[in-house]
């Protein structure tokens, strides 16, 4: 007897099959962009505890690292202030690499913020268009207003990633 093909049933059956492989795989694959995007927020994230602690570890070895004013440390171009590093978006980009991110500043010179954004994000009046992104702040002291130091604080803001 000559086999001419499959059955009626055979095919049903191995279309079902690849329908339930799709309902159950497609959403995984789908938020591959969005797990994507997160996981360079958090990768930066890293790299600025990292580069903090470099930069510090260049401070203390200058004698600054106690300075009341952002101080640069000799020949980098990297500020620091009260021991730590100075938060503002220029200096951070200074300290490390920040290809294919966009940092704005934000805040007040008591109470810096920089965003962090990948740059696909825009950034239409100093804010980003979409909530994807990094908050960077940190408070700071003055001469004139001795207090102490706020611990750095880093958020991420996934929302719309």
């Amino acid at each position: 007897m000559k086999n001419k093909g499959f059955t009626l049933i055979e095919l049903v059956v191995v279309i079902v099959i690849l329908g339930i492989l799709a309902v159950t795989a497609a959403p995984r694959f789908l938020n591959v962009q969005r797990d994507a995007r997160i996981a360079a927020l958090n990768g930066f994230k890293g790299a600025f505890y990292a580069a903090d602690g470099i930069v510090m570890s260049k401070a203390m070895t200058a004698g600054i690292e106690n300075a009341m004013y952002d101080t640069e440390i000799p020949n980098t171009g990297i500020y620091v202030r009260q021991g730590v590093m100075s938060l503002n978006a220029k200096n951070i980009a200074a300290a490390m690499d920040t290809d294919g991110f966009t940092l704005v500043d934000n805040g007040t010179t008591d109470m810096p913020m920089v965003y962090v954004v990948l740059d696909y994000n825009k950034i239409e009046n100093g804010r980003p268009s979409q909530l994807c992104l990094l908050f960077i702040s940190r408070g700071v002291t003055t001469a004139s207003d001795p207090k102490p130091l706020l611990p750095l604080k880093i958020s991420l803001d996934d929302s719309q990633c």
